[in-house]
């Protein structure tokens, strides 16, 4: 009996951490061209497989332009890019910007 009652207690522990643990975002990197940016309104828009993503900076981002870091309003058009971002708040916020093309 100890052995069951074991083994359900065992169940019971694990259904209740998987259900009780927040959610944690998990960053999802996405990679294409820049079709535009808007660095008043802390806005990228990338085209993946052709369909437009829009992103909006978070504060902190890491943004890189060809290797060294940069600034939101570095980027352009054309650009390709690869965008690390996290779903919050029903928005994918960009958390790293690594973006090649001239600057």
């Amino acid at each position: 009996m100890s052995r069951k009652l074991t083994s359900m207690l065992v169940v019971l522990a694990g259904f209740l951490l998987v259900a009780l643990v927040p959610t944690v975002a998990m960053a999802e990197a996405q990679h294409g061209t820049i079709k535009s940016v808007d660095a008043a309104q802390n806005q990228l828009v990338l085209t993946v497989n052709g369909e437009d993503k829009t992103f909006t900076v978070a504060e902190g981002c890491q943004i890189s332009l060809d290797g060294e870091e940069a600034q939101l309003g570095d980027l352009k058009a054309g650009q390709t890019a690869t965008v690390s971002a996290e779903q919050k708040d029903g928005a994918m916020m960009a958390t790293r910007i690594v973006a090649n093309g001239s600057r």
